[in-house]
């Protein structure tokens, strides 16, 4: 496999850089990723952060949507991905107000039992509780529901207790890691709101007994 050299102007836009070990020059990859970005060269950005141009979504979108203005912010775009940092930043392009949550695309009960050990100790060690109650924000589900209220009951509030209720008071009660574990474990349990296919079929199976095959027929294996 070839190298094709990287560098400023050397991969002409939309032309595929291969690379492989051999013969790859990390000096001419970082002077790509460290070259400064000229404000004044991209007319329709805000400002540049950390060598990423950064434009605001109202005034984007009325340059995109114009027709005599188009082609000109399209261009930009385009050389600041090619030929610029490789990167944008758009800021408000997403409503907070709109924006859907990714539910269970994150396990966050394995990243608290992966952290938890670590937090407990930086804990004894003296750290700021507010950086630890950050990072218990930041990787413990804060919000009790979806959930069944029929197994997991409100007690003393208008909610059942979230992860990060269970980490929180974990902590304050020094639980080991494994005890942890097991009240993460079977918060989850309660959270169900179905009983797994095996106890369906079993209840199913009784109450056809009691009505006489009155559901119809048996469902196949």
């Amino acid at each position: 496999m070839t190298t094709t050299p990287l560098g400023p102007g050397r991969i002409a836009a939309g032309e595929a850089a291969v690379t492989s070990r051999q013969g790859f020059d990390l000096d001419d990859l970082r002077s790509v990723v460290e070259v400064e970005i000229a404000l004044e060269e991209y007319p329709l950005a805000d400002a540049v952060v950390d060598r990423a141009l950064v434009y605001r979504t109202e005034e984007l979108r009325s340059h995109l949507l114009d027709l005599d203005q188009a082609a000109a912010a399209r261009s930009e775009l385009t050389r600041a991905l090619h030929d610029g940092p490789g990167v944008i930043v758009i800021t408000g392009a997403i409503e907070p107000a709109v924006m859907g949550r990714a539910t269970e695309a994150v396990d966050r009960e394995r990243i608290v039992n992966a952290i938890y050990p670590a937090l407990l100790r930086r804990q004894e060690e003296g750290l700021d509780p507010t950086v630890i109650a950050c990072a218990v924000a930041a990787s413990a589900e804060g919000y009790a529901f979806p959930t069944n209220l029929d197994r997991d009951v409100p007690i003393g509030g208008l909610t059942p207790p979230s992860q990060q209720d269970l980490v929180l008071e974990a902590l304050a009660n020094k639980t080991t890691p494994d005890e942890l574990a097991a009240q993460l474990a079977a918060h989850r349990h309660r959270r169900e709101t179905h009983y797994p296919m095996s106890v369906s079929r079993r209840w199913l199976g009784r109450w056809r007994g009691r009505l006489g095959g009155a559901c119809g027929p048996r469902p196949a294996p």
